[in-house]
């Protein structure tokens, strides 16, 4: 696991991995709730 990311790096990810969750949920008729430090698992500081 990554401990740290620059903010630029966080940002693409976050913004990537929100548009995974979003497609998943959208297939299956889920409403879109996203927590980007819950869901990446990011331990920064």
């Amino acid at each position: 696991m990554i401990k740290y990311m620059t903010n630029e790096l966080f940002s693409k990810a976050v913004n990537a991995k929100f548009i995974q969750i979003t497609i998943t949920r959208r297939e299956k008729g889920e409403t879109i709730c996203f927590d980007p430090v819950k869901d990446l698992e990011y331990n920064g500081e």
